[in-house]
């Protein structure tokens, strides 16, 4: 599925796994439809595709296409995406 969304934050995260410490950039998102929105808004993980694509920038209060691959839940509840970002802004 498809999605366009406004990014309303952009932030590291990490955590201890099973093989040592996992980094991550994570998107915070709110959809953009305006009559079908989500109540609650959505993380997304940036793989490494799409940071090497990003070249450092930042997505915050900016416009996102992403090709949403699936969903999954995460330990406090939150949804959080999987898949690609299909556009970027130009100042991005």
């Amino acid at each position: 599925m498809t999605a366009k969304c406004l990014c309303i934050e952009q932030r590291a995260d990490s955590y201890t796994g099973k093989r040592g410490v996992v980094n991550q950039q994570i998107l915070t998102l709110l959809d953009s439809h305006p009559e079908h929105r989500l109540l609650n808004t959505f993380d997304y993980v940036l793989s490494a595709a799409d940071l090497d694509h990003l070249k450092g920038a930042s997505l915050r209060d900016q416009q996102v296409e992403l090709g949403i691959s699936a969903f999954e839940p995460t330990f406090g509840g939150r949804l959080r995406a999987r898949g690609s970002i299909i556009f970027k802004p130009a100042k991005a």
